[in-house]
């Protein structure tokens, strides 16, 4: 009898294990392919991504909104799901999603307006306006490049911030470099290294220059000029009820959203729209905001000291020549924005809810979409 007792418990915590293995490998699959036969017209290949993006989330694989354009006309600008899942609440136009790393280019488009301005240069030194950041060989134009070098603040974070129910802000990030002086991963402009530390100085020098917060200086100077009602600088700082449609990252059916990190922004802390971040980037390709010459340059892929080029310019991912995107992921969130001016053609995508697998196959997938249109 205790031989077939413990056989009956070994057998039953088996099977829990298959069933758990089982049930984590259906959460991270990757979706199902979208199928355009051949000889099918623009508006059924349109009716077969929105059929494929509407089964995607009745299996639990997306939640969120998508917009495409082409040729000045917008082709699919439609929400699945909800956005606020515990209140059964459903997405719309205006429901904001949280950026992440897509909130970079605005970033440095608030850092190229200062330089418009005559109040920066990009090559001057960052201590000269941050002291926090002594490293004289760090220009403004290398953080922009993510070239500086600096180490990763979120590692700092976790080895000095001892209590992570107090949040942690950008004057806390800077705190820490100017007490720890952490050592450069490499010699400024030598090597290319994707920074979110580097945004967030990039932010502070925003702030240090106009006088204004980041999350102010943002809504006046771009936000509010090109109606950009539903965008923000929003993390655990601001007022709550500033974004009245803010969406609140999941993970399946759980509630997985702002942490102990999001007090700083420029990094990511952006929330926005599909339509609105189709206005701003109309409006930053029609010079209303930055100069010709200035969004050039931003679309340029940066140098180091060798002179090898990387894929990177000011905020930008530089694909090829009139093909820039960038992308963002945070808890609960992800988000796609890639314009080609060739084609005169824009994916938006914004979920809140998807694993990262999955997202990053249905943004893939957008991408092809709109390439064979």
């Amino acid at each position: 009898m205790h031989f077939i007792f413990k056989f009956l418990i070994g057998f039953v915590v088996v099977a829990l294990v298959i069933v758990i293995i089982g049930l984590v490998i259906l959460k991270y699959v990757t979706p199902d392919k979208l199928k355009l036969p051949k000889g099918a017209t623009r508006d059924e290949k349109v009716a077969m991504l929105d059929e494929w993006l509407n089964n995607l989330h009745s299996t639990n694989q997306f939640n969120g909104s998508v917009l495409i354009a082409r040729d000045g006309d917008i082709i699919l600008n439609k929400s699945y799901g909800y956005a606020d899942l515990a209140k059964k609440q459903p997405l719309s136009q205006q429901s904001s999603f949280n950026l992440a790393s897509l909130s970079k280019p605005f970033t440095a488009l608030g850092v190229l307006m200062l330089v418009e301005e005559g109040k920066l240069t990009l090559d001057e030194s960052v201590v000269t306006y941050l002291p926090s950041i002594n490293y004289p060989q760090i220009t403004i134009r290398h953080l922009l490049n993510h070239n500086s070098g600096l180490p990763d603040y979120m590692e700092l974070a976790s080895q000095h911030w001892e209590d992570k129910n107090v949040v942690f802000k950008s004057s806390d990030l800077l705190d820490l470099y100017s007490q720890h002086q952490p050592e450069l991963l490499f010699k400024p402009g030598d090597k290319h290294k994707y920074s979110n530390t580097g945004y967030v100085v990039l932010a502070a020098l925003i702030e240090e220059v106009s006088g204004m917060s980041f999350e102010d200086y943002m809504d006046k100077k771009v936000f509010i000029p090109v109606g950009m009602n539903d965008t923000s600088v929003f993390n655990l700082l601001s007022d709550e009820n500033k974004l009245e449609n803010r969406v609140w990252g999941t993970d399946g059916e759980e509630l997985n959203d702002l942490m102990y990190l999001d007090g700083v922004a420029g990094d990511g802390g952006i929330y926005s729209t599909t339509h609105d971040l189709l206005k701003w980037t109309i409006a930053l390709d029609s010079e209303k905001l930055i100069s010709k010459e200035l969004l050039e340059e931003a679309y340029s892929p940066g140098k180091l000291n060798s002179g090898k080029s990387t894929d990177y310019g000011f905020g930008w991912i530089v694909e090829d020549k009139n093909v820039y995107w960038h992308n963002g992921g945070w808890v609960g969130f992800s988000s796609l924005l890639r314009k080609d001016l060739n084609t005169d053609s824009t994916v938006i995508f914004l979920d809140s809810g998807s694993n990262s697998l999955s997202s990053l196959y249905i943004e893939g997938t957008l991408v092809k979409f709109i390439k064979k249109f």
